[in-house]
């Protein structure tokens, strides 16, 4: 008996040993990041915990950020947790960075797959180092160095295109370092090169993936990759191109069955989705996804879809979107029937059972961006929540200039996300 035990244990022993030296050795072309997502308090003057910040010393930084904040003008939720990176240009030739210490430094002439998730935001507001209020609302680029101290900027391993889109999007880099091996990975915004001037922008980053070691003659099909929504297998390097796109649209589909209804009757599901003229096809699959709630077959399954839209004209543009949206999805067009409704402005409804009163004195002159400025600082004075509230809006102005000041400040109210039903406005 003790010599069976012994055996058993034997074996035991040695196939826990083949398993950790299968997976080390699945890893060893892997080098995994620290707080790849960006995850922190956010905060002004504050980093990503793993990350430093490597920006102008002088220069205030802000450089951590969540969804929703009436304050910056920034409406992006997180494409992964809560918190994502936001780094700006500046006018006086500055921009900012952050770096980290790689676990494991990249290898001269060898290449590894790399993605982020970028876009940028509307409106950046901060103050700068005069601290003075300012919207950094440009469109900026990102340059990724790698080095062997921090945030040296030794050789430059990729740099995009502008990101001029606002909505989240996966950007695909190779790194192959030629001058020595890396240690240290640099992230940074900078100004478009064919700009005659600097100027103020932004960019948003959320996302980083491990960095995965690939075979170089790969490097063009997998730079050539543009879609969104990458499944975890997405850097399998045995695969074509092709089968990766295969892949990633079952993913897609999978995780909108996981999240939708239940049984499968015809016409029984009810979805309803908001789309505007700034939506394209990602946020339509995302909008759709986000409406639905338990499971159900969307190649089976019918639904009944209600499209709110805030005019008949905003109507025209986004019922092609989503019927577009739902053919990408996999839903047939026998499945579903949309209904239309649109917003009327004069609809007063109180969310949360506040109704916050607001007094504005605005003139025609003023530019939209001082509209945006005057509605924060009268939002944040009543410690109301620009999402759920409701408001009264008196405004004091002149007469004559009533009529585009309504209009201006109507276009003000849908850049802060606070919808027709949330408000009415009043002239003194």
């Amino acid at each position: 008996m003790p010599i069976k035990n012994f055996m058993l244990k034997s074996v035991l022993f040695f196939l826990l040993f083949f398993l950790a030296y299968s997976v080390s050795a699945q890893n060893k072309g892997t080098i995994t990041l620290y707080n790849p997502s960006f995850e922190g308090t956010a905060a002004p003057f504050t980093s990503p915990k793993g990350w430093y910040d490597c920006g102008f010393e002088g220069e205030n930084i802000n450089i951590l950020h969540s969804g929703n904040s009436p304050f910056t003008g920034i409406r992006q939720q997180a494409f992964v947790g809560n918190t994502y990176l936001g780094l700006v240009v500046r006018e006086n030739n500055t921009w900012e960075a952050v770096g980290q210490n790689l676990k494991r430094a990249m290898q001269i002439g060898k290449c590894y797959e790399f993605h982020l998730k970028l876009c940028k935001s509307e409106h950046f507001f901060s103050r700068n180092k005069e601290e003075e209020k300012v919207d950094y609302n440009g469109t900026a680029k990102i340059k990724i160095w790698g080095s062997n101290d921090f945030c040296l900027r030794e050789e430059l391993l990729a740099e995009t295109s502008s990101i001029d889109h606002y909505n989240w999007k996966d950007y695909v880099f190779v790194l192959s370092p030629q001058s020595s091996d890396i240690t240290h990975l640099r992230i940074e915004s900078y100004h478009l090169e064919d700009s005659l001037y600097a100027y103020n922008g932004n960019v948003l980053i959320d996302h980083a993936t491990p960095l995965i070691a690939i075979d170089c003659e790969d490097k063009k099909a997998v730079e050539l990759q543009t879609k969104t929504f990458l499944p975890e297998n997405w850097y399998s390097v045995h695969l074509s191109f092709d089968a990766r796109l295969a892949i990633a649209k079952q993913k897609w589909k999978s995780q909108l069955v996981a999240n939708t209804y239940s049984e499968a009757t015809p016409y029984k599901h009810k979805v309803r989705i908001r789309l505007s003229y700034f939506d394209d096809l990602d946020d339509a699959i995302i909008k759709f996804a986000a409406a639905l709630k338990v499971p159900v077959d969307l190649s089976k399954d019918g639904f009944i879809i209600t499209l709110v839209s805030g005019s008949l004209k905003e109507k025209k543009s986004t019922y092609p979107l989503l019927r577009q949206a739902l053919e990408e999805m996999g839903v047939p067009w026998e499945q579903y029937r949309i209904l239309s409704e649109i917003e009327k402005d004069k609809k007063f409804r109180t969310y949360s059972g506040k109704k916050h009163l607001l007094y504005l004195e605005l003139e025609e002159k003023e530019s939209l961006e001082r509209f945006i400025i005057k509605l924060e600082e009268e939002i944040r004075q009543e410690s109301a929540d620009p999402l759920k509230d409701s408001f009264t809006l008196d405004v004091k102005a002149k007469p004559k200039e009533q009529k585009a000041i309504r209009k201006k400040l109507v276009k003000a109210l849908k850049i802060l996300e606070i919808s027709p039903s949330q408000y009415k406005i009043r002239f003194e």
